[in-house]
C-alpha cells in the first residue's frame, strides 16, 4: 500500500470496524481518478497534506473528537476543491 493509503487503512483498522474498512477500500478504488484531480494544483496538494498532518496529530494525541472534526473539514474541503476543479474543466 502507498503511504497515505496505508495510514488511512491503519486508522480504519484501529477503529475495529472491518466492514467500514471494506467499504472504504471499495469507495477508494472507485474514486481513484479524483484523487489526482484534488492534488493536481500545488495549493490543493498543500491543503490536502495539511489536512492529513492535522489528522495524524489528532490521532497521535488520541483526540478522537479533533480527529473526527479534521476528517469532516477535510471531506468538505475536498468536495469544494473537486467542484471548483470540475467547473474550471467545463469552463
Amino acid at each position: 500500500l502507498r503511504r497515505p493509503l496505508a495510514f488511512t487503512v491503519t486508522s480504519y483498522e484501529a477503529a475495529g470496524k472491518p466492514r467500514l474498512l471494506e467499504r472504504f477500500l471499495a469507495l477508494y478504488d472507485h474514486s481513484m481518478r479524483y484523487h489526482f484531480l484534488t492534488i493536481a494544483d500545488v495549493s490543493r496538494f498543500e491543503q490536502s497534506r495539511s489536512n492529513m498532518e492535522r489528522f495524524f496529530s489528532a490521532c497521535r494525541s488520541r483526540d478522537g473528537v479533533a480527529a473526527e472534526c479534521v476528517i469532516q473539514d477535510a471531506l468538505l474541503w475536498t468536495l469544494s476543491a473537486l467542484t471548483t476543479a470540475f467547473v474550471a474543466a467545463d469552463g
